[in-house]
C-alpha cells in the first residue's frame, strides 16, 4: 500500500473499462474507472478515477480512428498481453520467488502519451496476427497469479455505481 500501481496493471484496467463501457452501450465510463481504482486503491497508492479514464477514453479514440471492427475481442487480448508480456515481449515473471510484477514501483512515471503509443502499436501488431497478440480464448478469470487482478473479472456493475 506504501508503493505505486505498475504501469501493466494501470493500462489493463484502463482497457478493461473501455471494453466494459462497449459492451454495456448504457452506462458512463466513470461508473467503470471508479470501481477499478478503487479496487486498485486497496493495494497500492491512489490511483484516480480520471487518470483510469483518460486513458480509457484515448484507448477508444484509437479504436474509432482504427477502425477496429472486434474491438471486445482486441481489449481482451490487450490485456492478456498486458498481463502476461512485458513490452519487449518477454514473459513476466509470474512464478518466481524473486521478483513480482505486480509488486508496486517507487516512483510511478506514467506517460499518457507513450501508453497511447503502445497502444496504437498493440492494434498495428493484433491486425497483423503478430505473435502474444492474440488471447485465444482467455480470460481475465483465468489468471492465476494474483488473486486481486483476477477479482476483477467477478466486478457487477449498474448504474447504482454511479450513486458512489
Amino acid at each position: 500500500m506504501n508503493r505505486h500501481c505498475p504501469v501493466f496493471i494501470i493500462e489493463s484496467c484502463a482497457a478493461i473499462a473501455s471494453d466494459k463501457f462497449i459492451t454495456s452501450a448504457t452506462l458512463p465510463l466513470n461508473v467503470f474507472t471508479n470501481k477499478l481504482s478503487e479496487h486498485l486503491n486497496k493495494y497500492y497508492l491512489p490511483i484516480s478515477a480520471d487518470m483510469l479514464g483518460d486513458i480509457a477514453e484515448s484507448y477508444l479514440r484509437v479504436l474509432v480512428e482504427s477502425n477496429i471492427d472486434d474491438s471486445n475481442d482486441l481489449l481482451k487480448s490487450y490485456v492478456y498481453n498486458r498481463i502476461h508480456f512485458r513490452r519487449t515481449g518477454k514473459n513476466r515473471s509470474w512464478g518466481s520467488a524473486i521478483s513480482n510484477p505486480s509488486k508496486g514501483l517507487k516512483n510511478l512515471q506514467f506517460d499518457f502519451g507513450m501508453a497511447r503509443r503502445n497502444f496504437r502499436a498493440y492494434i498495428y501488431s493484433y491486425k497483423n496476427h503478430a505473435a502474444n497478440s492474440r488471447a485465444n480464448g482467455w480470460t481475465l478469470d483465468k489468471f492465476e497469479h494474483a488473486d486481486f487482478i483476477k477479482e476483477i473479472a467477478d466486478f457487477e456493475y449498474s448504474g447504482f455505481d454511479l450513486l458512489n
